[in-house]
């Protein structure tokens, strides 16, 4: 595991969310594919607490939304 400091601490926390939530599927390839979407809101949903003290929900109800009726 790298040392963090200040000046590259936004590229491995970049490069750490990225490794979480990219998945591979034959049909689909690599990258964010439709199984990709509960770990990228898992990741939304951290920096949202961490940014705006709120839930991804409360913050952007209507996308919030959206995003739920897509998974059905």
């Amino acid at each position: 595991m790298p040392c963090f400091v200040e000046q590259n601490f936004p590229y491995w926390v970049y490069k750490l969310a990225r490794e979480y939530v990219e998945c591979y599927e034959p049909s689909y390839g690599s990258g964010l594919i439709p199984n990709s979407v509960p770990m990228l809101l898992e990741v939304a949903e951290f920096w949202c607490n961490y940014y705006f003290d709120c839930s991804l929900s409360e913050k952007f109800p209507q996308e919030f939304v959206e995003i739920k009726q897509d998974k059905k």
